[in-house]
């Protein structure tokens, strides 16, 4: 079994974060959470995806702080 991917989050240009993993399977999901208990709920913004690399940016959350991870179909 592959090792999941690894979430990778780098500050962004204007006040957004900048979020990428690789996932050749395309199984995984990306999700989000204002508590690192969760809720967690799928990130639907649109995900690119080049040579197996998927990424989006997203703001900066002024609500607060937003965990984020990958979820994939044995989670």
């Amino acid at each position: 079994t592959a090792a999941p991917p690894t979430l990778s989050i780098q500050p962004g240009d204007g006040g957004e974060l900048a979020l990428m993993w690789v996932d050749n399977t395309q199984i995984y999901t990306l999700e989000a959470a204002e508590s690192l208990s969760g809720p967690f709920t799928p990130i639907t913004d649109e995900v690119e995806t080049t040579n197996g690399q998927h990424g989006l940016t997203v703001p900066i959350s002024s609500h607060g702080t937003r965990f984020f991870r990958l979820t994939g179909p044995a989670d």
